[in-house]
């Protein structure tokens, strides 16, 4: 018979909101044990910091960015820490971007650029109305007539301005002009599907979409890596618990059972120990009992729980709908890596500028079969046929990163076709386009690839979440809402953390750190 591990209070997921989750309630002196069991290798989550082969630069899996520096709790900590400085470099600093028609390699006025950019940033601007309670009726019927979609809104005010700008344009040019205009609009709005971390805006909520919150400042990367942040609060934890071992963690241990005494308070059988009332069943054997249980288990891996028998007897019918109705995709990331120097400075450079992102412009009837005179065999046969576009036209722009290294986003349906195909089958698609793009039959092949999968983990099931035009904020506060076990109970049984319960800040690690020092004020009793 398998030891039964006995805590107290246990954390499932040993990503920011658990580690800030157990952090917190040692600092507000919890008065018993606390166990973290984590179902990876590893501590982090959807925090994953790795390091490229050739230059040995470190790269981000998950979470990117710092949102915002102003009053933002990530900020503050690593700043505190001496982890990063104020001088370090932001994704505000100046950036110099090129776009390129993908079918014939045409550069883009940027004059065309700055336009469209400035019309694109003003229509979100413009969304914010719709998030308002004081509204006399007149907004609610616009939002029912674009079906509180964003993606419908956002394509019919561009369309109304393609319409307005076309009016000047000799009309001999006015077809050539409108194919550019649209396809820098829909790169802007594939980079908004990585943003916001759906498939297509059309998901997206109209109403709520001002409902995500963000720091002022600028947006930062953190140059030792975004895992310093893991081992940052896995420090703090460790020296608040010194010598008193109140706080263990296990790896290696997925959940595949959580058992409770559900609303109605039934016996469950399995249960032996009546004080310490939920179980937890480990795919590894382990078995762990607790009277309070701390879940910050991703939205994807919920939508998945809740359709099976995890939860036994399952969560209350509320959870279960608000869950089912939240929004969460997958945004991937391609990281590809040359030995060559010269290979991303020649095309990344021009008069003497050197470009950091160059945008593709796809059209639906580029020629997917341009031959770009190598000799590259083609090895594998996707499943491509069964959409009407190509995956890798989901993909809106090249970052160059450095002189070895560019990284592309892809989001949706077609970052599911990405994480069916390995590393090779990637690179040898990529570089097919890249020589048309780049007019070069001789552009290498990348020497290295790294891949993300997201949709594939099975510890995540996604990226992370936003409000689905079928949902709401109210879907946020009810995922969040404890659940005691009796109405006169003091401390609740089961708390529900993570950055999908942020009603603010959701899909952003910042409010997974929030969201953890709430999951502890539940217990400050």
């Amino acid at each position: 018979m398998s030891e039964i591990f006995k805590f107290n209070l246990i954390i499932i997921g040993g990503g920011c909101s658990g580690l800030s989750t157990a952090l917190h309630l040692l600092k507000q002196n919890f008065p018993g044990t606390i166990g973290l069991i984590e179902a990876r290798n590893r501590l982090g989550g959807r925090i994953w910091t790795m390091k490229t082969k050739i230059e040995e630069k470190k790269i981000e899996i998950g979470a990117n960015w710092i949102h915002g520096i102003i009053n933002n709790p990530i900020y503050e900590l690593l700043y505190q820490k001496r982890i990063i400085d104020s001088n370090i470099e932001s994704n505000n600093s100046i950036h110099n971007i090129q776009a390129k028609i993908c079918q014939n390699g045409d550069d883009i006025d940027t004059v065309w650029i700055r336009k469209v950019y400035d019309v694109y940033s003003s229509t979100l601007k413009k969304a914010s109305r719709f998030n308002n309670n004081d509204d006399d009726g007149e907004t609610l019927k616009e939002i029912q007539f674009y079906n509180d979609s964003m993606g419908k809104y956002i394509d019919a005010e561009i369309n109304k301005w393609i319409e307005n700008e076309l009016m000047a344009i000799d009309s001999d040019q006015s077809t050539t002009h409108r194919t550019i205009i649209r396809s820098l609009f829909d790169s802007l709005i594939k980079r908004e599907t990585c943003i916001s971390g759906c498939n297509s805006m059309d998901d997206v909520s109209l109403q709520y979409f001002d409902q995500y919150k963000e720091y002022l400042g600028p947006h930062i990367t953190i140059p030792l890596g975004y895992d310093s942040l893991i081992n940052v609060l896995l420090d703090d934890i460790e020296e608040i618990d010194l010598d008193q071992n109140r706080f263990q963690y296990f790896l290696d241990s997925p959940v595949r059972k959580i058992c409770w005494p559900g609303l109605s308070r039934k016996s469950v059988e399995k249960i032996a120990d009546d004080s310490y009332p939920i179980r937890i069943e480990c795919s590894n054997g382990m078995i762990f009992e607790c009277k309070h249980l701390v879940l910050t288990i991703t939205l994807g891996c919920l939508k998945k729980y809740v359709k099976e028998n995890f939860f036994e007897p399952p969560l209350p019918e509320y959870k279960i709908k608000c869950i089912n109705r939240m929004g969460i995709d997958i945004v991937d990331k391609i990281f590809m890596e040359y030995s060559s120097k010269s290979t991303i400075f020649d095309v990344f450079t021009k008069d003497g500028v050197t470009i950091d992102e160059m945008m593709l412009l796809w059209n639906d009837d580029d020629d997917d079969d341009y031959d770009d005179g190598s000799n590259v065999e083609k090895t594998t046969e996707t499943n491509e046929s069964d959409h009407s576009q190509p995956w890798y036209k989901k993909i809106y722009s090249i970052y160059r990163i450095s002189d070895h290294f560019i990284q592309l986003w892809i989001s949706g349906n077609e970052a599911r076709i990405l994480e069916q195909l390995n590393e090779h089958e990637i690179n040898e698609q990529l570089t097919k386009q890249f020589r048309r793009i780049f007019r070069n039959p001789q552009f290498p092949m990348a020497d290295n690839v790294i891949v993300t999968r997201w949709g594939m983990d099975p510890f995540s099931f996604g990226s992370y979440s936003f409000i689905h035009k079928h949902s709401s904020p109210d879907d946020i506060e009810k995922l969040s809402k404890p659940i005691y076990l009796q109405p006169n109970d003091e401390l609740p049984a089961i708390v529900f953390s993570g950055e999908a319960t942020h009603k603010e800040y959701f899909s952003t690690v910042h409010g997974a750190f929030l969201s953890g020092i709430e999951a502890a004020k539940n217990f400050s009793n």
